[in-house]
C-alpha cells in the first residue's frame, strides 16, 4: 500500500517506511522509529510546524453570519437539518464533519450558493439570494471553497487574472494602470503566501497545492468582514498549512468573523475559538474549550461514536 499525504501524524502512525519529497526530489527515506513529527515536517517543508495558531482572546463582537433553524435537502441526500448558530466578529467558529454528513450543504448555505428549504440564513445581516452574492463577494465576504476549480478559479485563465479577480470585478483595473502593474500586483500577492510562479501562465499549470495557495492569497489578503473557509488547507504542505491557520486567526483578531468548515479534527482544534461537529445533518457544539479537546474526541463525535 502506498499512502501519499501532507499529514505528518497520519504518515507516522500508519507507515512502515517513509519517503520524503520536497520540490520534486527525494529528501529522505527512513522508518517511523528513526524520526518524529517535528523532524519529518522540517524535512518535508524546510520549516518547523506550529501546532496551534495564536487565537483571538478578546470578547467577540456582533454576529456576521446567522443560521436560524436552517434546513436544506431531503432524506437520502447530504442534508442540513434545523441548524442554528452564529459567527461573530473576532472569532473563529469551526465545524467539522465527515463526508456525507451535510458539510457541503452547510457550505452552500453559508456562501449563499443555495437558499434553505426552511428557516433562514443571514449573511452580514441580510438574506442573500444566489444572484446577489457577487456584489457581496467583491468587498465584504472572503470565500475559500472546497471546490476551488469550480468556484474559485478559472483554470484556463492566467495567474494574474485569477489572483486579481476580486480587484478587477470591483472596478480596480484602472487603479492598476496596465498589464505591468497587474503583473507586479499579482506577484506581490502570491509571494505573500509562498507562491512563486510565472504570472502569465494559466492556472492549469499549477499543482493542486499551489492552486490553493493562489486562492488563499487572493481571499485572505484584504480585510473581509466575514470569511468562509471550507477545507482551506487541502493540498498544502505543513509550512503553508501553518501560515494559513495563522492568517485566519490574525483576521479574527483584527475583527473578521471566520467560519471554518473542515473534515479534519486537527484543523478544527488548531484554529477554532468555538467548535462544533456536524453529524447526519445536525449540529452538536463541543462542550469543552477546543484548546482542551483531543483530536480523538473530535473524531469520535464526527463518526457518531460519542453521540
Amino acid at each position: 500500500m502506498v499512502l501519499i499525504s501532507h499529514r505528518i501524524r497520519e504518515v507516522l502512525e500508519v507507515s512502515d517506511r517513509i519517503v520524503v519529497l520536497r520540490k520534486g526530489r527525494v529528501e529522505a527515506s527512513l522508518r517511523p522509529d528513526e524520526t518524529d513529527e517535528r523532524s519529518l515536517a522540517s524535512l518535508a517543508a524546510n520549516a518547523m510546524p506550529r501546532e496551534r495558531a495564536r487565537k483571538p482572546t478578546a470578547a467577540p463582537g456582533p454576529a456576521r453570519l446567522e443560521f436560524r433553524d436552517a434546513s436544506l435537502g431531503r432524506a437520502g441526500s447530504a442534508t442540513v437539518r434545523e441548524v442554528s448558530f452564529e459567527v461573530r466578529s473576532g472569532e473563529v467558529f469551526g465545524i467539522a464533519a465527515l463526508a456525507g454528513n451535510g458539510l457541503d450543504a452547510l457550505e452552500d448555505l453559508a456562501a449563499a450558493e443555495r437558499e434553505p428549504d426552511s428557516g433562514e440564513v443571514l449573511v452580514l445581516g441580510t438574506r442573500v439570494r444566489p444572484r446577489e452574492r457577487a456584489s457581496l463577494r467583491r468587498e465584504r465576504l472572503a470565500y475559500l471553497p472546497t471546490d476551488r476549480e469550480g468556484r474559485a478559479l478559472s483554470p484556463r485563465s492566467s495567474l494574474v487574472d485569477n489572483a486579481l479577480a476580486r480587484t478587477l470585478a470591483g472596478g480596480g483595473r484602472k487603479a492598476l494602470r496596465g498589464p505591468r502593474a497587474m503583473k507586479e500586483a499579482a506577484l506581490r500577492q502570491n509571494a505573500w503566501f509562498g507562491l512563486h510562479a510565472e504570472p502569465s501562465n494559466p492556472v492549469s499549470t499549477l499543482s493542486g497545492g499551489n492552486r490553493q495557495r493562489l486562492v488563499a492569497a487572493r481571499e485572505l489578503s484584504g480585510s473581509p468582514e466575514l470569511v468562509i473557509a471550507a477545507n482551506p488547507s487541502q493540498g498544502l504542505d505543513a509550512s503553508a498549512q501553518a501560515d494559513l491557520w495563522a492568517r485566519l486567526s490574525e483576521l479574527a483578531r483584527a475583527g473578521s468573523a471566520v467560519l471554518l468548515l473542515t473534515s479534519s479534527a486537527e484543523e478544527l482544534l488548531a484554529v477554532s475559538t468555538r467548535a462544533a461537529v456536524l453529524y447526519r445533518g445536525r449540529l452538536k457544539l463541543l462542550a469543552e474549550d477546543p484548546a482542551a479537546t483531543s483530536v480523538h474526541a473530535v473524531a469520535a463525535a464526527m463518526s457518531g461514536a460519542a453521540s
